[in-house]
């Protein structure tokens, strides 16, 4: 994520209009968001992935700055490895799409194909060409002058998810309101004055960061209660409510880590939370985080020590 904040202060120092983000990962950057809102504030509008096979909306996508995107397949329907819930802003096909690829090949040189792929990386990347076209059309000078460099990315979204196609059935509450329509937003006319609401959308809850990490794990784990996540932590931890946000410092973000990398691990948090969860949903939920590639000698450190070796 540091060389993410980098490229993005990189791009707004050249001048850049659209800034596309094809990658993401589960933990918050307070810094990372920092460089988001400075090259918003110069105008540009940034993009980003909503995620792969992980479920819930990654970073940077899931900060309330970023236009998130998911992916849909050739039939209008949303593709089931796509992230998705309230933070996906908009969604743009991602599914067995065509492109092209250079491959070190086995005597040194280059190997190039056309072959398809799939992942929100292609949807974001549809999407912020459709982004491109918008500027380009209206102008930046003249997108600067009528509405402040600040506000292009708030008359973007707006437009953009006005103007999108919502195919029958679609599921607006997890892949927004529906599929970019790149000839509709064009033909849209521009709004006489910025969207007076917040870029964030009003029915979606602000992702917010906290110094113990737990917010994370609010965040990827949105249908969980918070208390039922507090409980599943301090199990398989081994920490009592108030070692829990010292031991988060220490390792959470590793853990959050192997929570992404390994739904089981999720499922067993879950499990371990329950108010009528028994001490063997504790002892296992600790074996799975111990096999599920959790390689941190500190994090080991913390599932294997028992609460009386830390007094």
């Amino acid at each position: 994520m540091r060389g993410l904040r980098r490229a993005i202060d990189h791009a707004v120092s050249k001048k850049a209009h659209v800034i596309s983000i094809s990658l993401g990962g589960p933990l918050p950057s307070p810094a990372l968001k920092a460089a988001i809102r400075r090259a918003t504030d110069a105008g540009a509008i940034v993009l980003a992935a909503a995620g792969n096979q992980v479920g819930v909306v990654v970073f940077p996508a899931a900060f309330d700055e970023t236009i998130a995107v998911a992916a849909s397949t050739f039939d209008d329907e949303e593709w089931a490895g796509s992230s998705r819930g309230d933070a996906v802003d908009i969604t743009a096909p991602g599914a067995s799409v065509w492109r092209a690829r250079v491959e070190r090949g086995s005597d040194g040189g280059f190997d190039f194909s056309v072959n398809r792929g799939s992942g929100t990386s292609f949807a974001v990347a549809t999407t912020a060409g459709v982004a491109a076209l918008w500027v380009s059309f209206h102008g930046f000078s003249n997108l600067v002058s009528r509405y402040g460099a600040a506000q292009i990315v708030r008359v973007f979204k707006s437009l953009l998810q006005s103007t999108c196609r919502t195919p029958p059935g679609w599921d607006t509450a997890n892949f927004g309101p529906g599929i970019v329509d790149a000839r509709a937003l064009l033909a849209a006319p521009l709004p006489d004055a910025a969207p007076a609401r917040k870029l964030r959308d009003p029915q979606r809850a602000s992702i917010a960061m906290d110094a113990t990490g737990l917010e994370t794990f609010v965040h990827l784990m949105p249908d969980i209660p918070r208390a039922q996540i507090e409980r599943g932590l301090a199990a398989i931890l081994q920490a009592s409510d108030r070692e829990l946000p010292h031991v988060l410092q220490d390792v959470g973000d590793e853990l959050a880590f192997q929570l992404v990398m390994h739904p089981q691990l999720e499922n067993a948090v879950r499990v371990a939370g329950l108010p009528t969860a028994r001490p063997v949903a504790a002892t296992r939920a600790r074996g799975m985080a111990l096999s599920s590639g959790a390689s941190s000698a500190r994090l080991r450190a913390w599932i294997r020590r028992s609460p009386r070796s830390r007094k």
